[in-house]
């Protein structure tokens, strides 16, 4: 999971507080769309499986107990051989039975999950804060 975090996230959750409503939610819509393009980047990197592209998902969040930011993740639930296809490949390897055969073979991991996330994120950064300030300058 990585989250990108605004670093005065408290100061901006008081200010969003006296944000008309119709301007959070164009915000709010805003940094979806901008963060949906590291959904869209990760869907593409796991399009060799048939259920890791639609297990990924993203949450928009403005406050509460964690702050506010982007989370996106990989529901293990939905595509539970994610994870061990997904973590970096350190010389470690996945071994399961060998289909149709006699035998167990070690199948290396792949690392998508985070060069992916890392190549789309200066965009995204840029985005989400231009969304910010623009909502600033309205007000």
């Amino acid at each position: 999971m990585i989250q990108i975090r605004y670093g005065e996230v408290t100061t901006f959750n008081a200010q969003l507080a006296r944000v008309p409503a119709q301007l959070r939610t164009g915000l709010s819509r805003s940094i979806r769309t901008s963060a949906g393009r590291f959904v869209n980047a990760l869907r593409g990197a796991y399009s060799w499986s048939s259920r890791i592209p639609g297990a990924v998902s993203q949450r928009v969040g403005f406050g509460g107990g964690r702050g506010g930011g982007v989370m996106v993740r990989i529901d293990a639930k939905r595509a539970p051989h994610a994870r061990p296809l997904a973590l970096p490949n350190n010389g470690a390897f996945n071994r399961h039975p060998v289909f149709g055969g006699p035998g167990w073979t070690n199948q290396p991991m792949r690392d998508s999950f985070f060069p992916t996330v890392r190549a789309a994120e200066p965009m995204v950064v840029r985005e989400v804060q231009s969304a910010i300030d623009d909502v600033f300058r309205r007000l």
